[in-house]
Formats: structure tokens, C-alpha cells, sequence
């Protein structure tokens, strides 16, 4: 992937936000919506070697795109492009909660970590109500 790369006819790679074990995620513009995306591309050698990734890529990519709630990050748009499926999502503007327990080394205080707790607590029963289990939340 590359800067100025353009996919599915209506997005356009911008740079890079990050990266891990099954893929990358992307900054990118939405063209017809005229709006910032995040673009999550799944490896290409995971999305050509191993069917039962991504049956289950398609299958979250569907479920994910049902979730409505304040706190979870709305998906709009899947597929592919190249052979690599990516999944499009609302663009995110803020501080991570890494971000902000690095400002406090001694721990954040406690009336930020109950209203933190709830609204990650609220989320997730969302989520599990539409039965999505996720099992990798970071504070980044």
C-alpha cells in the first residue's frame, strides 16, 4: 500500500496510522462522503493463505458494521481490493487511553476510571448482545 493509492473506486490512501500481526490501518478520504475514513487491511499472505481468517474477517466485517453505540468504532464499508480485504471505518479524532495514562505514571483518578470503566462496560454489552466476544482491546 502507498499514499495516493486509490481503492474500491471511491477511497484514497493517505498514510499510515499503524500495523500489527494481521494487518495495517489507514488514514484515508472517502471520496463520495468527502469525509475521512480509517482503512483496515488485513495481510495479504493472511487473506490468500488462510481461508478460516478470512471467513471469519467477513463474518466480524458484517456483524461490526450492525453495531450501533457511541463507544464503538462504526464500520461502513468491507471487501477487497488486490486479493487483500479491508474493512472502512469512521474516523477517529482524539487521545488514546494510552496517551493519557502515560500523562499519569501514578494512575488516573478515580472518578476518570469509573466513567472510563462504564462507558467501556456499556460498549462491550453492546457488543455481546449482538454476539461479538473481542478479545484484544488495547489503550492505544
Amino acid at each position: 500500500m502507498e499514499p495516493g493509492l486509490e481503492i474500491a473506486g471511491r477511497y484514497r490512501l493517505a498514510r499510515l496510522l499503524g500495523g500489527g500481526a494481521f494487518g495495517e490501518v489507514w488514514k484515508a478520504a472517502d471520496l463520495l462522503r468527502d469525509r475521512p475514513v480509517a482503512m483496515k487491511f488485513l495481510h495479504r499472505g493472511i487473506s490468500a493463505g488462510n481461508p478460516v481468517v478470512v471467513s471469519k474477517f467477513r463474518q466480524e466485517a458484517k456483524i461490526a458494521a450492525r453495531l450501533q453505540h457511541p463507544g464503538i468504532t462504526r464500520v461502513d464499508d468491507f471487501g477487497t481490493h488486490d486479493g487483500q480485504w479491508f474493512l472502512v471505518m469512521e474516523f477517529l479524532h482524539g487521545r488514546t487511553l494510552a496517551a493519557e495514562l502515560t500523562e499519569h505514571p501514578k494512575g488516573l483518578p478515580m472518578d476518570r476510571v469509573l466513567t472510563l470503566g462504564v462507558q467501556l462496560a456499556d460498549a462491550l454489552v453492546t457488543a455481546h448482545k449482538m454476539g461479538v466476544v473481542h478479545r484484544d482491546l488495547k489503550p492505544a
